[in-house]
């Protein structure tokens, strides 16, 4: 009899098959991984716990067409510009591009433009990693030029998933991306996460309006409910007021690395006492949004066969500051054909 990582991937594509739809399983003795070139999805991930057992710790669905109606983005690769861009619009050498508006009045996560939905060619497959790429040819002026994006998971003998992204442009162009994968260490059918551990080593987060477009402040978190640097109960920082908690209904927010960290060293861990799991991230990105699935609902069932809720998952989504094309005092975001962008994160799996 075949496992549910097998028969996953026979069953998958469907009707999408004829369009190159596919799902490749990937295994590096501990951890297991479901990837799709729909969008550069993570489908599945699972990894062991302290039972001994391994699950599946990433929310996914088990069709293709489901991906392909998916508003939450799971499991997505993210770009050219991930998260929000205010108005949809940015100015580049002297010309205005207008990005597709999604989010009331501003672009999220490209709109349209992006390749969360697009196919991936792949390039390269082997037992424990992938290599696939996408290109990006903008029209009306939506966007400045060409984009490729070259792309490579890879589960390591250290129970690593890596992400590295190599974004190649034919002109200046303002770049962000970055893996949307929502976690549940408990499992992704295991509810409400607000009963993880989290620790962030980071001194600011980005604050944001009304819209979450960000105000150009970087807010300490010393003293608010966003000061994670010692670990937290998630659900404990979530119960004391805040005003930009209230605004997001959770956590929705860059929280800001120091440029002057050791680069051997986890920005982000969290941690299942229930189940026994551990995650930690790395990553060179300046910063992380910390989503507490807020508004998470879906009407399709995931791959447990139950649909997903308010805080049924978290995502630790490694990037550059939202929207730091139009913020003169963000990191710079403008990739040039002499150089490309370079993208590099790995979460790390383990007992306790």
């Amino acid at each position: 009899m075949k496992s549910l990582f097998e028969q996953s991937i026979i069953s998958f594509s469907g009707v999408y098959a004829e369009k190159g739809v596919a799902l490749y399983g990937l295994r590096n003795g501990n951890l297991e991984m479901l990837v799709s070139n729909l969008g550069a999805r993570v489908v599945g991930l699972w990894a062991p716990g302290r039972d001994g057992k391994r699950a599946n710790v990433c929310l996914g669905y088990r069709s293709a067409e489901a991906y392909m109606s998916d508003e939450v983005y799971l499991g997505a690769a993210v770009g050219p510009l991930a998260n929000r861009l205010a108005n949809g619009q940015f100015t580049l050498n002297g010309k205005t591009y207008q990005m597709p508006v999604n989010a009331g009045k501003n672009c999220l996560h490209s709109g349209a433009l992006g390749i969360s939905k697009r196919i991936w060619k792949v390039r390269r497959v082997v037992e424990d990693s992938i290599e696939m790429s996408v290109e990006v040819f903008p029209e009306n002026h939506q966007y400045p030029g060409r984009v490729v994006f070259h792309l490579r998971y890879t589960l390591t003998p250290e129970n690593v998933l890596e992400m590295y992204c190599e974004t190649v442009t034919d002109s200046p162009a303002p770049v962000n991306v970055t893996q949307h994968n929502y976690y549940n260490l408990k499992g992704e059918a295991g509810g409400d996460i607000a009963d993880h551990w989290i620790s962030m080593k980071a001194d600011h987060i980005v604050e944001v309006g009304e819209t979450f477009i960000p105000t150009g402040k970087l807010l300490p978190v010393e003293n608010t409910p966003f000061d994670l640097r010692g670990g937290r109960v998630i659900a404990h920082a979530l119960s004391e007021p805040h005003p930009q908690i209230a605004l997001a209904g959770g956590f929705d927010h860059t929280f800001v690395f120091s440029p002057h960290r050791p680069w051997e060293e986890p920005l982000v861990t969290v941690v299942s006492e229930s189940a026994g799991r551990k995650m930690e991230l790395f990553t060179n990105q300046p910063g992380v949004q910390f989503y507490t699935a807020n508004s998470l609902k879906t009407e399709t069932p995931g791959f447990s066969g139950k649909c997903y809720g308010h805080r049924g998952g978290f995502c630790l989504e490694a990037q550059n500051f939202p929207d730091a094309i139009n913020q003169p005092g963000f990191p710079d975001s403008v990739v040039t054909p002499d150089h490309p962008g370079a993208f590099y994160a790995a979460y790390k799996f383990s007992v306790i």
